[in-house]
């Protein structure tokens, strides 16, 4: 069953306030809208924001706009990333060479320690 607009830009802010461990109040500051406005967003019956706001929202989320709109039921139907594989991919790529090398090596170990479980 298709989702409407309001609810899949609602669940997406929603999974990413989670995903960057903020509050209603700590969202709306840092997108300099009020905690209402972060509230009704939130409510897929009541989500139905500008594109101002969405605009706001999505830079304090960290993400670009239309990531809010696309449909993540889909995205795992088709075996696409999902917003936490998005987020730590994007935060791997924000490391330094050799933040990615530490986590190469640490991958490879964790790899090697599953062997055979």
């Amino acid at each position: 069953m298709k989702k409407n607009l309001n609810t899949v830009v609602s669940e997406n802010i929603s999974a990413l306030k989670g995903l960057r461990e903020l509050d209603t109040v700590q969202l709306g500051k840092r997108a300099s809208v009020s905690q209402k406005t972060v509230w009704n967003a939130l409510q897929p019956e009541t989500c139905n924001p500008t594109v101002r706001v969405l605009e706001s929202l999505a830079s304090a989320l960290g993400v670009p706009p239309a990531m809010l709109l696309i449909d993540r039921s889909i995205e795992k139907a088709s075996g696409l990333p999902d917003i936490a594989m998005l987020d730590a991919l994007e935060r791997f790529c924000r490391l330094d060479p050799v933040g990615q090398k530490q986590v190469a090596e640490f991958i490879a170990l964790w790899e090697r320690s599953q062997v055979g479980k």
